[in-house]
């Protein structure tokens, strides 16, 4: 199975979404960019997380905002979020 190398997040505060993104899932920044934002969701993780209440408390604490309730399907659960600048994340519990 593929793992990913690195993840690319188009952002107006580099410094405050490299903290959230790290307190969220580790990690460290490479390059920053001077080009503005050039599309609507710059970036959308799906995080597989073992408690999603848990998660949701966790990210919020650092900037995350929750988005309506946790949904099922397929005897899955998730959550949408977004990080400090909109940019949309959900937590995943798969069952």
């Amino acid at each position: 199975m593929a793992q990913p190398l690195a993840i690319t997040i188009d952002c107006h505060d580099p410094r405050l979404l490299l903290e959230f993104w790290q307190q969220l899932v580790g990690g460290e920044a490479v390059e920053n960019s001077p080009e503005g934002k050039s599309v609507k969701n710059r970036v959308h993780l799906d995080l597989d997380v073992p408690d999603i209440e848990r998660a949701v408390v966790l990210s919020t604490r650092i900037g995350a905002t929750r988005h309506g309730r946790v949904h099922e399907e397929l005897s899955n659960f998730s959550q949408v979020m977004s990080d400090p600048e909109g940019n949309e994340l959900c937590f995943i519990v798969l069952t």
